[in-house]
Formats: C-alpha cells, structure tokens, sequence
C-alpha cells in the first residue's frame, strides 16, 4: 500500500506555462525563500576567482571552475568578463584596491614616510595572493584601478617637490625594488629543515667560491619572516635616502614633446 503524499502546509502552487502551447505545470513556492540567490556580476566572478587562485592556484583557474564555484553555466560569465585575460586584469585590480597609498595633505607625513607606508602595503597585499605578482608584471592594457594606483604614487612624488621627469625615475625604481623584492621572496621555496641539506648539496661548489659561500652561510644561518622584513626595510630605506638628494633636482630633458613612456603593465 502506497503512503499518501504529505502536502507543505506553508506552501502554495501556482500554474506555469510550460513550453508547449496550452500546457502548464504546479511550481511549489516557498513563502520566504524567493530568489535568494544573489545575481551574478563582475564583482561576484572577480571573488570567486580570486579565492580560487589563492586556493588551488592559476593553473585551476577556468571559467568554467569558476562557474562551478558560483553554481551557474560557464555561459553566464562571458555576459560580465569577455576572455581570460580580463579576468586577469580584474583580479589584478583587486588586488591593487587593497594598497593603502597615504596623502601627504594634512597627515604630517613625510614623503619617505609615505612611500614607505605604501611599499609595505603592497607587500602584504601581494604577499596574500602569491601569484599576482607575476601576473601584475604581465599586464600588457591599461584600467581605472591601475592609473589611478600610479597617479596616487606619483602624487607623492610630485607634491613632494620632484620634478616630473624625477618623479617617473623614482617611481619606476622603486616600483622595481618592491616588486623584484617580492619576487625573490615569494620564489624562495626552502624551509628550514631543508638549509642542512642544501648547505650539502652546494658546499663542493662553494669552496671555489669563497664570497659567495660566506654570503650563503650568513643567508642560510639568518633565513626566516623576520629576515625578509628586515632586508625589505633596509632596502627601501637605502633608495629613499638616495632620493632625497634628487627631490630638486629639474633632470634631464630626455624626452620628446613633452611625452613621457610609462608602462600599463607592471607599473600600472
């Protein structure tokens, strides 16, 4: 004997036409529960990439995985983000959005003060998500969150009393600083309880290079978090110095009318 079917009490039906001419179907409806999925948009494709670049890496990175993650058909996605390489571009503006660039207007900052703020921001933004770096050095078009990130560099500078054509020397080096640092850093894949073994592996080839070996064994004896911290610092610190003697100085007029070059890649 077959059970009757018990009926939702709280629900109700309402006929809806089916494809087919003339026919309908009952769609149960649930008081309070109508269309609590949230609509899809950039934003929303953009966060659920980015989770998944941090969580499993680039190379899963597809739009259909991403589809898969929000629940919709790859399809969907294409109506918000054209191709993979705006994907990228998006998620490297995520990223920059989340670099904290002060103002020297009212603050009582320094220049140097600034630029240090901001150096160490972007570190730690781009120390979160380990692969934009080489993403962000491989941008080739220009956006809003990127010019805007470099205007707010630069207005540093300029405020600051560089002139226009120091003002892009210094913002190129020390964009370069920042980012090669963090290459380095982020690529440096020893652990400590791999330093003896290593130290092994290289010690019949350092004996013919006795420089580099004492380098090695005060890198290797030193290596940790709060080493990295400390030869970020002293690096920065080191170029900020030696910009200083540069701040008014006009530089040369080493550019055609009144043009300068500046990447939209990397930098931007």
């Amino acid at each position: 004997m077959k059970a009757k079917k018990k009926t939702n009490p709280t629900s109700t039906t309402r006929p809806e036409k089916s494809a087919k001419k003339g026919s309908s179907r009952q769609i149960e409806r649930h008081p309070g529960k109508e269309a609590r999925r949230l609509p899809l948009s950039r934003e929303r494709i953009l966060l659920a990439a980015l989770s998944i670049a941090d969580t499993e890496g680039l190379d899963a990175l597809s739009m259909r995985r991403i589809a898969a993650a929000l629940k919709v058909e790859a399809m969907s996605l294409y109506k918000h983000i054209a191709d993979k390489e705006q994907l990228l571009d998006g998620l490297v503006d995520l990223v920059l959005e989340k670099i904290e660039i002060p103002s020297l207007d009212g603050t009582g900052l320094t220049w140097q003060q600034a630029m240090t703020i901001r150096a160490h921001s972007a570190r730690r933004a781009f120390s979160a998500h380990p692969w934009a770096v080489a993403v962000f050095e491989s941008r080739k078009r220009p956006s809003e969150t990127r010019i805007r990130y470099g205007d707010g560099v630069l207005r540093i500078l300029r405020q600051a009393g560089f002139s226009v054509v120091m003002a892009y020397r210094a913002f190129l080096l020390l964009d370069s600083y920042i980012y090669g640092f963090l290459s380095q850093e982020l690529n440096w894949a020893i652990d400590e309880d791999q330093i003896p073994e290593l130290a092994r592996t290289m010690m019949p080839f350092l004996e013919q290079a006795p420089y580099f070996k004492e380098v090695m064994q005060h890198a290797m004896s030193t290596t940790s978090q709060n080493q990295f911290d400390r030869e970020f610092e002293f690096g920065l610190q080191m170029i900020l110095s030696s910009l200083e003697s540069y701040r008014h100085d006009p530089g040369p007029k080493a550019f055609k009318s009144g043009l300068l070059f500046f990447p939209v890649g990397g930098f931007f």
